[in-house]
């Protein structure tokens, strides 16, 4: 802590509390498990090599991870896409809103990275390795213009909140390292007779919230995220610093130094780039367009927002029995979520539909967003009961649908054909694939009657996987 000299004194308090803190997480992970072997899981750099992919736990908030108009944003998540494509790597996310949860995670073997703000500090180095720092920042007291407490000079302000007797609130996400800064702000008010309440919750949005609408008293955060946040909340004051810069770092498995090398030399090269500083200003800066209100309000956890067109997606996906989200990922690929785009071959819309699917369905009046939606879930439904009534099961269904959806069925059904002739699987995803880039070869395809010819199948391929790694970022970040 950096307190002015007159609370220095009450500096000692950060000791019993760590310890505290230390004990309370041996205690969770007792709980949590019988077999302490599973503490140590993880798999180290050569396998995650082998494997192609590495698992990602990360925070959703308005600056690390969160979907704007569709597109998946952040700044962590963008660092870790640039990892992951120089390492030639698919990064696979799993959102945590708790710290235990991410911490426990990462101590069993779940993900093989934390990518969010992380404190050095002696609690997380009992049980994880902390890479080089990514960022800095400061901590900072967070109050209502209107409601403050204290000034940027640690002066109480005598107001009807501080005399009234009434204790105040205080909010931090749970496990944060803000907690211990909590424990010694709450020290120093309770010697003027001061009474303060500490409670913990998840997501700073949500307690930034409560601050800016004067539910709660004080909150704490990163400096970073207040700036980069300001635009949101602007009756919240974060001007008393409580701490000097920080270093904020990523964390790997205790006993992964082959993971904490690869990520401290990337991360290392890569803050010399500007593409690094080019990131900081996007995500952190007020000044960004990333950071207009326009463009980041809706992201906020509580609005469960994607686009503009949500309400109309999930109303049709009920209809017809879709995971909307699924739909939506569909929507972005085709289109962006533009209603007016148009494409080859004559399609048009949100969802792109072509003009003899539309005429087949019965479709009026195509410039009609409702519309697009409507007839694109109801041909969503058509293909999905198509491939269900072959035996095909609901894990690899939706990608069988996805593939005819951008094929055409036909092309699926040969496909499928292929994989039975060459003695594959033809109701598994997997072997369908492999054969979808096979239609194109002649030679491989020779004495099998295709009823729609050779065929291109790599970009079908393509668009099953684009398509489902956005739908595993939305299912990541919405119900």
């Amino acid at each position: 802590m950096n307190f002015p000299d007159k609370w220095i004194n009450k500096k000692k308090v950060i000791i019993p509390a760590a310890v505290l803190i230390v004990v309370l997480v041996i205690v969770f992970i007792w709980s949590r498990s019988n077999h302490l072997q599973y503490r140590n899981a993880y798999t180290d750099w050569d396998a995650i090599q082998k494997r192609g992919s590495i698992r990602v736990g990360i925070k959703q908030n308005t600056t690390d991870y969160y979907v704007e108009n569709g597109v998946v944003k952040g700044f962590h998540y963008d660092l870790m896409e640039l990892f992951a494509k120089h390492f030639n790597l698919k990064a696979h996310y799993t959102v945590y809103n708790a710290y235990w949860d991410s911490f426990w995670a990462l101590m069993t073997g779940k993900v093989d990275v934390l990518a969010m703000d992380l404190n050095d500090n002696p609690q997380l180095g009992v049980f994880f390795l902390l890479t080089t720092p990514h960022s800095y920042s400061s901590h900072v007291l967070v109050q209502h213009k209107n409601n403050m407490l204290i000034d940027e000079n640690f002066h109480v302000l005598y107001n009807s909140n501080t005399s009234s007797g009434k204790p105040l609130l205080l909010v931090v996400p749970g496990f944060s390292d803000f907690y211990k800064d909590a424990l010694f702000l709450s020290r120093e008010l309770d010697t003027l007779n001061i009474r303060l309440i500490l409670k913990e919750t998840f997501n700073i949005n949500y307690i930034l919230d409560l601050v800016n609408e004067k539910e709660i008293d004080m909150a704490i955060a990163d400096q970073k995220v207040m700036e980069s946040s300001s635009v949101l909340y602007g009756d919240v004051d974060y001007s008393v610093v409580l701490t000097d810069t920080l270093p904020l770092h990523w964390a790997v498995n205790k006993q992964n130094v082959s993971l904490q090398r690869v990520l401290n030399g990337w991360l290392d090269s890569l803050k010399n780039t500007r593409h690094y500083f080019i990131l900081l200003e996007k995500y952190y800066s007020p000044a960004s367009k990333n950071r207009t209100k326009a463009g980041i309000y809706h992201q906020k956890i509580n609005n469960n927002s994607i686009s503009f067109y949500d309400d109309l997606i999930k109303k049709h996906a009920e209809t017809y029995n879709l995971d909307w989200r699924l739909v939506a990922a569909v929507i972005y690929q085709e289109s962006r979520f533009n209603s007016s785009a148009t494409g080859k071959g004559g399609s048009y819309g949100l969802m792109q539909i072509m003009p003899r699917t539309a005429a087949r369905m019965g479709m009026d009046n195509p410039y009609s967003a409702e519309n697009q939606i409507l007839y694109g879930c109801k041909y969503l439904k058509n293909l999905k009961e198509r491939y269900a009534e072959k035996g095909i099961d609901s894990t690899d269904l939706s990608k069988f649908v996805l593939a005819a959806y951008n094929a055409g069925a036909c092309h699926i059904d040969d496909a499928r054909l292929l994989a039975e002739k060459k003695g594959y699987n033809p109701n598994s995803w997997k072997d369908v694939e492999k054969m979808l880039t096979k239609l194109s070869d002649r030679r491989f395809t020779k004495n099998i009657q295709l009823k729609c010819g050779n065929y291109n199948g790599k970009y079908a391929k393509n668009y099953v996987s684009k398509v489902w790694d956005v739908y595993r970022h939305y299912q990541n970040m919405l119900d």
